[in-house]
């Protein structure tokens, strides 16, 4: 107690001093934070864009589905199954989904497209696919024979909404089936395979043209956020252990390409965090050894004087903690009331930009995050740093003799 008193009253003694060397360690964990945290956010908010617009948090399939979809690999929930379901923890919603393909065409035009059955009350609980509508009206209970296409899949068959169109395709049994559908609306998802080729129907309208009796391809499920995953697929899966067919798969099963540029990207951002560290580290040394260098001549007379150079160093080792904690917490508070704001406040892209964003299915938006994971993280990172810069002046106290300690200058 002795020492951390001697320690403090030395900060106090010199505050311009202290307030340097606080300030340097402050702007190093602001930075550290902010960039942690913005990182964070664009990776994390984009791979929930992607999640909540049309993936889900989690679907059930066939188990060879992933590997070879096809319109006979199918599904299908009892009413137990699915309220096991619904009653696992981050549960939000579900719904069922048909995937096949066929052949579209119209008085002008035809051709090869996907076909995605939905149940328009569910499907709007368990994603915002909804809210990709163009122009027009989306699928409905009313009017289950009308589409939905997308907007580029629109202008390829010459065609107009209010449009007839026919849908010729491969049934579950083998057999061929068609059925005539009105266009509806046009959906915009900002991806070109997806908006040429890519046309929606009412669930029991793709049920009757595939003949699939009450089967499906999907059960797709939402749940709060993305770290509920981990807890609810066990759950899931726990529910499904009499279906010996169906496979539970989280987001990074699903879209495996932005799983895997996900990792790219964050290796990168983890390698300019650390140019960051780096840079702010010889800033903090530059401080700290400062700091020391200029007080020799204290340290001479204190050695003259017989104070034991282990008690010295604890002395100046306590004040660098003691300043390296003051000067996280002066740093965090911005860096997290920056995070803050750009967490609720996200900076919107537009331009090609975003058009170039929102191409690859990523959110046009950069926001932040306030996970207090990455403030504790910021936090130890720079704390370590400050001890590991220490090491150097340290040695130099313990290399100083009395004699030049009070004659330097």
């Amino acid at each position: 107690m002795s020492i951390l008193k001697l320690a403090w009253r030395n900060l106090l003694r010199n505050k311009r001093r202290a307030l340097i060397s606080m300030s340097a360690i402050g702007f190093a964990i602001m930075m550290t934070s902010l960039s942690m945290a913005i990182i964070e956010g664009i990776f994390g908010g984009a791979i929930d864009y992607s999640l909540k617009q049309f993936t889900s948090y989690i679907q059930i399939q066939d188990s060879a589905f992933a590997e070879s979809p096809s319109i006979r690999k199918v599904i299908k929930l009892e009413d137990s199954a699915i309220e096991q379901i619904r009653g696992v923890d981050h549960y939000i919603s579900s719904s069922p989904r048909i995937l096949g393909t066929g052949l579209i065409g119209t008085s002008e035009k035809s051709l090869g497209a996907g076909i995605l059955g939905i149940d328009p009350i569910s499907e709007s609980k368990t994603t915002s696919l909804h809210e990709r509508l163009n122009a027009g009206v989306w699928v409905n209970d009313k009017n289950i024979y009308d589409i939905v296409v997308g907007y580029k899949m629109l202008n390829n068959l010459r065609a107009n909404i209010g449009d007839t169109m026919v849908i010729l395709t491969n049934s579950y049994d083998g057999s061929m089936g068609n059925l005539k559908f009105r266009i509806a609306g046009t959906i915009k998802m900002g991806n070109d395979e997806f908006d040429k080729r890519t046309c929606i129907i009412h669930i029991d309208a793709a049920d009757e043209l595939f003949g699939l009796y009450g089967n499906y391809q999907v059960y797709a499920i939402a749940l709060k956020n993305i770290e509920a995953i981990a807890i609810a697929k066990p759950q899931v899966e726990k529910a499904l252990s009499d279906y010996g067919n169906a496979k539970v798969l989280g987001w990074e099963d699903l879209l495996p390409e932005l799983n895997e540029m996900m990792r790219m990207k964050k290796v990168s951002a983890g390698i300019m965090i650390g140019i960051i560290v780096i840079v702010v580290m010889f800033g903090i040394f530059n401080t700290i050894t400062m700091s020391v260098t200029e007080r020799f001549n204290e340290f001479g007379i204190m050695l003259a004087i017989g104070i034991e150079k282990s008690l010295l160093l604890a002395s100046v080792f306590w004040e660098t903690v003691i300043l390296a904690i003051l000067g996280i917490i002066l740093g965090l508070v911005p860096g997290y009331g920056i995070s803050w704001y750009l967490t609720n406040y996200p900076i919107q892209l537009t331009g090609e930009a975003a058009d170039m964003m929102a191409t690859v299915g990523i959110e046009p938006i950069y926001r932040s995050s306030t996970e207090p994971m990455i403030f504790i993280i910021s936090a130890m990172i720079i704390f370590c740093c400050v001890l590991l810069v220490f090491i150097l002046p340290g040695i130099k106290i313990l290399k100083l003799k009395a004699l030049k300690g009070i004659r330097y200058t």
